[in-house]
């Protein structure tokens, strides 16, 4: 499982690292400009997966398993893996059309719901909470531009 998540994240960063390369930096721009973030991100994301990788070429076992391992169990955690990077891509994608508070308490939802299950209310508080004061602390306090979407009367 650590392998196969570590492939992903190479993957992700290597088309992260791709596409934030095609950013257009003027020649009278800061020598930081606007590229470096990205790139930072995107080196970063690389140097996790190989650590990653390297972690489950040399990870020893806590306890040598008694019975075989359970195949719906790694059924489950790889959809879980990939669900999440699933989610994670629609919310990418919706967030211009939806907007940030409503694609962030859907995200926020569906993985508290994956990850905390049964508990109904709270994980309605908790992503209604969440969502909206990182929508106001992004917005209001910081001045960072979002996607107003379905709430364009939000200002």
């Amino acid at each position: 499982m650590g392998k196969t998540l570590a492939i992903v994240c190479a993957a992700l960063a290597a088309t992260y690292l791709i596409l934030s390369s095609m950013i257009p930096v003027r020649g009278m721009e800061d020598p930081v400009g606007p590229r470096m973030y990205p790139l930072l991100l995107g080196g970063g994301m690389l140097i996790i997966a190989m650590m990653l990788w390297l972690e489950t070429r040399t990870a020893i076992p806590v306890s040598t398993p008694s019975a075989a391992p359970d195949p719906e169990l790694r059924r489950r955690q790889r959809l879980g893996v990939f669900g999440a990077g699933a989610a994670a891509l629609v919310y990418a994608a919706t967030m211009e059309s939806v907007g940030f508070l409503v694609t962030t308490f859907l995200l926020m939802i569906g993985m508290l719901t994956a990850f905390n299950r049964g508990k109904h209310l709270t994980n309605l508080l908790v992503a209604a909470g969440t969502s909206s004061v990182l929508y106001y602390g992004l917005k209001k306090f910081l001045g960072v531009p979002l996607p107003a979407g379905l709430f364009g009367f939000l200002g």
